[in-house]
């Protein structure tokens, strides 16, 4: 299956994504049964580029970690597994909980709950015997509460906490 997405979400080196876009390859379909040697002569890209484009011939038309695309939409529109947040008036706004295996972000303004309400989601998907990663950008999360949710359970759990350097650009009128 070849895909319509851009040559630009390809690994390639930007020159050979100049060359290639100068000569009219615009999407992935494009790109989809042409030879190395063609890329060459229509192109003026190097041969191991060319070489490293037909290599991702198979991987056009997949994204790593998605649904395949050859499920039904029925498939597709079934509600996944809920887990409860531990608060029912969220788990009813979210209508039954966080669906597993979603990124979830939570924010809000100071003083609202999104570390208790972070804990109370981690803790039932430590209870389940699921692996949660957990991203604070703020560096606020309680690290003894952390270690305390993973303690007593059939994993094996090495929590690492590693700074994780945030910056932020503000605009200036």
């Amino acid at each position: 299956m070849s895909s319509s997405r851009s040559i630009l979400s390809l690994p390639l080196p930007k020159e050979a994504i100049s060359l290639l876009t100068a000569a009219g390859y615009e999407s992935q379909k494009d790109l989809a049964s042409v030879t190395a040697e063609r890329l060459i002569r229509d192109t003026g890209v190097p041969p191991e580029i060319a070489q490293q484009i037909v290599a991702l011939q198979d991987s056009f038309g997949t994204i790593p970690g998605a649904v395949p695309a050859s499920q039904s939409a029925a498939v597709l529109a079934q509600a996944s597994e809920r887990i409860s947040t531990g608060c029912s008036g969220l788990d009813k706004l979210l209508k039954g909980g966080i669906q597993r295996g979603h990124i979830v972000e939570l924010s809000g303004p100071p003083g609202s709950p999104k570390d208790l309400v972070a804990m109370n989601v981690i803790e039932q998907f430590v209870k389940l015997g699921d692996q949660v990663v957990v991203v604070d950008c703020q560096g606020m999360m309680n690290r003894r509460r952390l270690l305390e949710l993973s303690q007593g359970h059939d994993f094996d759990t090495q929590l690492n906490f590693l700074p994780i350097p945030v910056s932020r650009t503000e605009a200036t009128n």
